[in-house]
């Protein structure tokens, strides 16, 4: 199963959830979002690591993601085009660089 969300569903914990039930996604979250880039990938994406709140007992609990970073343009009829601002940052569950095999 593939779960797609949006930035309002990037949140970590639900993230972790979402994994547990052996789902994937693929959420939108907001290029403004701080993430440590773990390993650049060869497609141009990288492996970075989220990390929730500290929690007692837990630590911060951080969670793997592969993110592509992407910017959105909207050409208008009626003027020039307008770019997203600061883009936007897909976050995926699936972590393998590799395509699959046939």
């Amino acid at each position: 199963m593939l779960v797609l969300a949006n930035a309002a569903f990037a949140a970590i914990a639900f993230l972790r959830d979402v994994r547990a039930t052996g789902a994937h996604f693929l959420v939108r979250s907001s290029a403004r979002r701080s993430t440590l880039v773990q390993r650049l990938l060869p497609d141009g994406s990288y492996l970075a690591c989220l990390s929730g709140p500290y929690r007692a007992g837990y630590g911060y609990q951080p969670l793997t993601v592969r993110v592509i970073e992407a910017w959105i343009t909207v050409t208008l009829v009626t003027g020039p085009s307008a770019a997203s601002p600061g883009g936007w940052s897909p976050a995926s569950s699936t972590t393998n660089a590799t395509p699959p095999t046939r």
